[in-house]
């Protein structure tokens, strides 16, 4: 695996973040230690611990796609796996891709990875064949393990790269064989738990997880995390939890539910994921978001944090609650990918009134992840902003003079959680060890930081600057509207709209109406057309693809333009 943009020193500095044009600002909070060992065995050994009690649950499937699993079963199936592909030749350094749904496979198949001595890239399953290609080319990987949905864009890709193992698993209507040569992932978890795999030559710059995202110039990219990384990073997070959640009175915190809504394919999910086995929490996992799926699981369950991603609380605003499900025990929503807009978060926390506190894109920089971290103990962060954490120094830069409070700029960050950089492309992190993470913020007079949004959610229109964000969180809040996605047009005139629809009864004149009662400035109504579609293109992390967005308008204009042209002639 190429390792172009190895930053040693990264790992000694402490994390800085910086808003360009220019301020830099350094944590207030202490600092958390850099952490040394192999991660995977900081979660694994948490599991063994919690595994003394037989009957403690670690993971309940919400959506009864699987079997729940005790952390006794968890931790030999982990094991089990791991000495399956320690026998089959799997060791250090070589890279297995997941490409799976949220569920328990998941999560033994990362570690189980790990554990030999191997690094994990991930994907969601509604991944292009072209993007999958990219990744296990880029990353050279030698097996997969992907869900059953997704095998026949994983197969033509394992015959082009002779992959070494496809191991997939099954669906749970699934009734006759697999293809030939692909590997039932049952075999994995119920053989024998017998090898012994060493665990001596660890470094801790060794490369952990990488996980793919469209950056904000519209490329795929592998965000390379060493150990050290992603251990470290899981600290900040292990304490941001204590912190938030360790204040009942009877409080032993092993004892939570936590509610999983969000892709365990971006590294905030799967870091969420990790830390609840190493707090011995029971994690109830979703694969997608249902609405009854999710009601029943608060209802059932009482969990009293939430891990979701955007979509997963907009599609939470457009049902009803029936009265005799009881969803007061939620407390807690953590954040993760996009910004959640401040009127779609009004909306949420009027529906969910038992909330306490909701981080927005909490740790949202898959590359520098736990760079950007709310401080849990101050409810106004909690509304207003993220602030930065005791290892980190960011800086807001903008071009060339100082920046002043409320001023935009583009957020660089640099510290022990930072990546070593991006797999095969591109100059993320600069001579300085800053990098370069393509988020625009700005601070306040508390040197508190907010994420505004991409670099490519801001665009001009006539001259003025136009956030696309703003416009999407005011469609999002229509009860009509699913999901919605906002871009510019080639002659930077005007904005447009894709909408998803709730209900087949809304029409383009009833969004425009909407958007006109809500935003005022004229340059920011949606002029250049609105376009019903069925889904939203968006990024493993959730992000919009504005390209592909903007590639269907420039379309939907030349074959306008060779119409017009024919009926002239």
């Amino acid at each position: 695996m190429s390792l172009r943009h190895v930053q040693g020193f990264l790992r000694k500095a402490p994390l800085t973040m910086h808003l360009l044009r220019m301020k830099t600002l350094t944590s207030r909070f202490p600092a958390v230690a850099v952490s040394k060992g192999p991660f995977h065995e900081k979660v694994m050994d948490a599991m063994r611990e919690h595994a003394e009690n037989p009957s403690k649950i670690a993971l309940i499937c919400g959506d009864g796609r699987a079997e729940n699993l005790t952390y006794k079963e968890l931790l030999y199936q982990t094991e089990a796996a791991a000495s399956y592909l320690f026998r089959g030749g799997f060791g250090r350094d070589e890279v297995a891709c997941l490409v799976m749904s949220n569920s328990p496979a998941f999560v033994i198949s990362h570690l189980a990875v790990m554990k030999c001595g191997g690094v994990v890239t991930t994907t969601d399953t509604s991944v292009s064949a072209e993007d999958l290609e990219q990744q296990i080319s880029e990353t050279e990987a030698s097996v997969v393990f992907t869900d059953e949905e997704a095998l026949d864009t994983v197969l033509p890709l394992a015959q082009k790269y002779d992959l070494k193992k496809v191991i997939c698993v099954r669906s749970p209507c699934a009734t006759g064989p697999l293809p030939d040569g692909v590997i039932n992932f049952q075999k994995l978890v119920l053989g024998p738990a017998s090898e012994i795999i060493p665990s001596e030559d660890y470094n801790s710059t060794d490369i952990a997880l990488v996980p793919y995202d469209t950056a904000a110039n519209g490329l795929l990219v592998g965000s390379m995390l060493t150990h050290e990384s992603v251990s470290t990073a899981a600290d900040i997070y292990k304490k941001c939890m204590h912190n938030m959640m360790g204040h009942k009175n009877y409080h032993d915190i092993s004892q939570e539910q936590l509610l999983f809504c969000s892709s365990l394919a971006n590294i905030f999910g799967l870091l969420c994921m990790d830390i609840a086995l190493i707090l011995g929490f029971t994690s109830v996992i979703l694969k997608d978001y249902a609405h009854t799926a999710f009601l029943n699981a608060l209802h059932c369950y009482r969990p009293r944090l939430l891990i979701a991603e955007p979509k997963a609380i907009v599609a939470a605003l457009k049902q009803p609650v029936p009265e005799d499900f009881n969803i007061s025990s939620l407390e807690y929503v953590l954040c993760s990918g996009p910004v959640v807009g401040k009127s779609v978060r009004q909306d949420f926390l009027e529906r969910f009134p038992s909330v306490k506190y909701m981080s927005d894109g909490a740790g949202q920089i898959s590359g520098a992840p736990a760079a950007l971290i709310p401080n849990v103990a101050n409810k106004d962060c909690s509304e207003y902003g993220n602030c930065v954490v005791g290892t980190s120094e960011t800086k807001v830069v903008c071009a060339g003079k100082e920046l002043e409070e409320n001023e935009l700029g583009e957020i660089y960050v640099r510290g022990p959680t930072v990546m070593q950089g991006y797999v095969d492309d591109g100059e993320p992190i600069d001579a300085d060890g800053w990098f370069h993470t393509g988020e625009v913020g700005h601070f306040d007079q508390h040197d508190n930081i907010f994420v505004d949004g991409r670099l490519d959610d801001f665009i001009n229109v006539c001259g003025n600057q136009v956030c696309l964000n703003e416009i999407e969180d005011a469609l999002l809040c229509h009860p009509a509207i699913l999901d919605a996605a906002v871009v510019g047009t080639e002659d930077q005139e005007t904005v447009s709209a894709f909408v998803v629809p709730f209900d087949d009864a809304l029409t383009t004149d009833d969004v425009k109406l909407y958007i006109k009662d809500r935003v005022k400035e004229s340059y920011k109504q949606l002029n250049g057309g609105i376009e019903f579609i069925e889904k939203i293109p968006r990024s493993p992390y959730g992000h919009v693809l504005r390209d592909e967005l903007a590639s269907r308008i420039s379309r939907r204009v030349k074959e306008k333009e060779v119409e017009v042209e024919m009926n002239s002639e």
